[in-house]
């Protein structure tokens, strides 16, 4: 039997327009090509331009990034990834922010039947200026500047219980004195086929220097159901609790707690 590999390609476009005393325009392109079953390539692009009350929004002061992405399947348990992004601040002609612009991340990963584990390293340099899945770090820290190395893994001990984790460690690249340590724990109870129970634990450290430090925690209880092959709803819970000093030297205790609802549809 010969097996054919296929190529798909996705595109999607969008234009946001916005007045006021700041008004912004933003375009933005991304592109998804899939190789046959076992690759991926994911390219974007974003240009967004600002201008005062009173000037056009064909304004030659702008942000651009470029980004894009390569997932990689060896075979059906070891996977490989990579993604680069690249951006630059304009003001007319001139680039502001012409070096040290670049965001660049490596993962790996490996799952068997009953337990896999993963791992990666992220960079952000001191210019790069763009929005990044940073998790909770972002409450206390400025994403950029930072580099980082996450590893996390899971197992199952029974069919029914199912225990994973992840940790990682950051620091600054040049001109700051900051590191922040991060793990969290999950335990997944299957009730049944389609009925599960979530309990999980996140706890990070921060520390900034001359006797500046925060930590953030958080518990997460939750429970879900799959509706069918292609769908899942889930009510979740979490508590919060954030102590000590942030970037501005000042103390700001908080706790919050946070009710929410997913539903999740595969097409």
């Amino acid at each position: 039997m010969t097996h054919h590999s296929r190529t798909l390609i996705w595109l999607t476009c969008s234009l946001v327009l916005s007045t006021g005393v700041a008004r912004a325009q933003e375009a933005r392109t991304d592109a998804k090509i899939e190789l046959g079953s076992k690759s991926e390539i994911s390219l974007a692009y974003l240009r967004q331009a600002l201008s005062s009350s009173g000037q056009s929004l064909r304004s030659e002061n702008r942000l651009e990034i470029v980004g894009a992405g390569l997932k990689f399947r060896l075979d059906n348990r070891l996977s490989l990834g990579a993604g680069f992004g690249q951006s630059n601040l304009l003001f007319g002609r001139t680039n502001l922010t012409a070096s040290d612009n670049a965001a660049y991340n490596f993962d790996l990963g490996y799952n068997a039947t009953r337990w896999g584990f993963q791992g990666g390293v992220r960079r952000v340099e001191q210019n790069y200026i763009a929005s990044s899945d940073w998790d909770r770090l972002g409450r206390d820290l400025s994403v950029n500047n930072v580099q980082d190395v996450q590893i996390g893994g899971w197992f199952a001990l029974t069919d029914r219980v199912q225990v994973s984790g992840e940790a990682s460690y950051g620091e600054a690249l040049v001109g700051s004195a900051f590191d922040f340590t991060s793990w969290s724990t999950r335990l997944q109870y299957n009730f049944s086929k389609n009925a599960f129970g979530i309990l999980g634990y996140e706890n990070i450290d921060f520390d900034f220097g001359a006797g500046q430090a925060a930590r953030q925690r958080w518990a997460t209880f939750g429970v879900g159901y799959n509706l069918d092959g292609t769908s899942m709803l889930k009510f979740m819970y979490q508590y919060g609790d954030r102590e000590g000093r942030g970037w501005g030297g000042a103390s700001q205790p908080n706790r919050s707690h946070v009710i929410s609802s997913q539903l999740s549809v595969k097409f």
